[in-house]
């Protein structure tokens, strides 16, 4: 039978008390079979170690990757574009989910078309529209609100990719004109101006979440 000793320190003068909470009911506290230290009840958890992704809570956040664009590029046609942001991210655990969340400075050169975005999971278009008629689907459409200004899309997306490996989550733009351009972070006229045609940032932020 294993036993509880409780050491005294040969230097300390102090004399710890336990003190038995006012309960009728017989209560039980199972120590672990390790050594440590306990935590105070008012204590900020920094001491704590050993405590993996996998054993966190479901909903938790395990782990967070993001990629910042603050340069400009622009894409003409009705293709999908190469990646106007892209980021990586190996999930723990191939149950866990991956919440993606984007927002780009976007604006179309020709304000009687649009800009069409999608968001890609590797080569896998994801974050689509229903199917409707012979009528596209993508994640998101900006159009040009007037000779200058465009718009910012923000959108988010929890993605299911049933894999333990590495992903790369990629955003892609398209027009709904060949000969219509797609800017990112820029306007359509990019006057260089202290006053008008301000250029913009855009990020793509991926957060592993525990199932």
């Amino acid at each position: 039978m294993a036993k509880v000793k409780i050491q005294g320190h040969a230097s300390g003068t102090g004399i710890l008390t336990v003190t038995a909470p006012n309960t009728s009911t017989d209560r039980t506290i199972t120590l672990p079979d390790a050594t440590g230290t306990l935590l105070n009840s008012d204590g900020d958890g920094s001491s704590l170690t050993g405590l993996t992704r996998s054993q966190m809570p479901a909903g938790s956040v395990l782990q967070v990757v993001q990629t910042v664009k603050t340069d400009t590029a622009s894409h003409q046609g009705t293709s999908w574009s190469s990646a106007l942001m892209s980021a990586s991210i190996t999930p723990t655990d191939n149950s866990n989910k991956i919440l993606v969340m984007y927002s780009a400075t976007m604006v179309c050169s020709d304000a009687a078309y649009e800009t069409y975005t999608s968001l890609w999971r590797d080569s896998t278009q994801i974050f689509l529209a229903d199917a409707a008629g012979s009528r596209g689907r993508s994640s998101g459409i900006v159009g040009r609100v007037d000779a200058y200004a465009g718009e910012t899309l923000s959108q988010q997306y929890l993605d299911s990719p049933a894999t333990a490996s590495s992903i790369t989550y990629t955003l892609k733009a398209r027009s709904s004109g060949s000969g219509v351009i797609s800017y990112i972070n820029r306007g359509v006229t990019d006057r260089d101006s202290a006053n008008y045609d301000w250029r913009g940032a855009s990020s793509l932020t991926l957060m592993e979440i525990g199932a």
